[in-house]
């Protein structure tokens, strides 16, 4: 029973931790790439305002003209997530005086335990 706990399984590849992170990343971007990338520079190219003829429904549309309103909607809704996690203060509550309170020396190099 220790022994198996201690063998690695024979099927698994042993790799290094930077192999490791790597192979997790390029999966990522391979699978982004294959399912999310053509929306989001989509979205990316109106949200930015930029015209691309592709956006045109229309063959007779002369119109190059884009509205900011997907821009503001994108702006506001980040600011409010924003505002919701970062906006009321304190994160956490918890006194560190586990060992006793901590005061800052002279130079403020270091703190002390008093």
């Amino acid at each position: 029973m220790a022994e198996d706990i201690y063998n690695p399984d024979p099927l698994m590849i042993e790799e290094s931790l930077e192999e490791w992170v790597m192979t997790k990343c390029e999966d990522w971007r391979d699978y982004y790439e294959s399912n999310y990338e053509a929306k989001f520079e989509e979205y990316y190219s109106l949200w930015r305002g930029q015209w691309d003829p592709a956006d045109s429904e229309r063959g007779s549309e002369r119109s190059r003209i884009i509205a900011p309103a997907l821009q503001q909607a994108v702006e506001s809704n980040v600011a409010e997530l924003e505002e919701a996690t970062f906006g009321r203060g304190k994160w956490f509550d918890i006194s560190d005086d586990v060992n006793g309170p901590l005061r800052w020396t002279q130079s403020h190099s270091h703190r002390c335990r008093l």
